[in-house]
């Protein structure tokens, strides 16, 4: 749960996200007007996935990859 709080605070409206499964996530976001956006969020997913996670009184690091497809 703490992945996806962190996942949402960083989608505009209108933005999307679903799992896929496991510890998989898809996100859509529309960069028609700003292409850059994509690897801005990007940028931003991974800085914030990477801050620790408590869980019972524990600090627990997480690492993540990521891609981005672009569709006309």
């Amino acid at each position: 749960l703490q992945v996806v709080a962190r996942l949402k605070n960083q989608l505009d409206a209108g933005d999307q996200i679903a799992r896929l499964g496991g510890d998989e996530f898809a996100l859509l976001i529309d960069t028609r007007t700003a292409p850059a956006r994509a690897l801005q969020l990007a940028e931003r997913i991974t800085d914030v996935l990477a801050e620790p996670y408590w869980v019972d009184g524990e600090s627990l690091l997480l690492g993540c990859s990521l891609g981005i497809a672009h569709s006309p």
